[in-house]
């Protein structure tokens, strides 16, 4: 029996007043290295508004998507996926949504009007 590869994905929840597009380029600076979120127009997701990084990042997607908490307050999921895939392989899930959340904890420390709790 061949060992299963890992597919790699990951969440975060993220609560804040900021609109998605400055979620987005708080994340951006601070996690990926500058590479910008875009594709707002594009309409990812019917039901709610969605930003992404175009170019993947190291065989990842990355989405941000946001839902309405309240009237002064958003919701916003971070999404990362893995797509690149072996030919044949059989893969087995692998979460990395802790290690997400504690890289958003940390790399957003002290940044105004994002919760992370």
């Amino acid at each position: 029996m061949n060992p299963k590869e890992p597919f790699i994905t990951g969440t975060a929840n993220i609560k804040s007043n900021l609109t998605i597009e400055q979620i987005g380029e708080i994340l951006s600076d601070k996690i990926f290295s500058g590479i910008p979120f875009e594709g707002k127009d594009l309409n990812i997701y019917d039901e709610v508004p969605a930003i992404f990084i175009k170019n993947d990042f190291l065989g990842f997607n990355i989405i941000l998507q946001g839902y309405p908490l309240s009237e002064s307050e958003n919701g916003y999921w971070l999404e990362i996926i893995q797509n690149f895939k072996i030919a044949k392989a059989e893969y087995s899930e692998v979460s990395i949504d802790n290690y997400l959340k504690a890289l958003l904890v940390e790399k957003l420390k002290g940044i105004e009007h994002i919760d992370l709790t």
